[in-house]
Order: structure tokens, then C-alpha cells, then sequence
């Protein structure tokens, strides 16, 4: 499936690099915000969002995520 959609080297090695950033949105706050309105503009109306809490302080990473998504969802 994915090798379909462009991605070859993942049918040999599963998840590459280049597969996982056009996937997943992480790093800093302001990454993750900059990332979520560039999702938007290139016309998705919605995004799913699945939180996964890095570091020690998981309710803090959750926090910080969930902070990310309120100011990127503002238009």
C-alpha cells in the first residue's frame, strides 16, 4: 500500500523517514501549530488528532499538544 502511494522503500523496510513526516506532525509548539495551519491550507477541513505524550511529564506533553491544537484550530 504504501510503495502505491510512493513510498517503495517502505515494502522493504516498513516505516521510513520520509513516510513518518508525511504522516505524523510533531516537534516544538510552534512547529506543530505551523504544521497544523499548512494541513488547512492545503483544504483538509478536519484533522484527527492522536496525542502521544513524550518525556517525563506526560500531562505536561498532553497539555502542551492539546494547547497546540486550540491555536492552530483558530482561524
Amino acid at each position: 500500500m504504501f510503495a502505491q502511494a510512493n513510498y517503495p522503500d517502505s515494502s522493504q523496510t516498513g516505516w521510513t523517514d520520509d513516510l513518518i513526516d508525511s504522516i505524523a506532525i510533531y516537534g516544538t509548539e510552534t512547529e506543530v501549530v505551523d504544521k497544523l495551519k499548512d494541513v488547512t491550507r492545503w483544504g483538509a477541513s478536519e484533522v484527527i488528532a492522536s496525542v502521544i505524550p513524550v518525556g517525563p511529564d506526560r500531562k505536561a506533553s498532553i497539555n502542551r499538544t492539546m494547547h497546540a491544537l486550540a491555536i492552530a484550530s483558530q482561524r
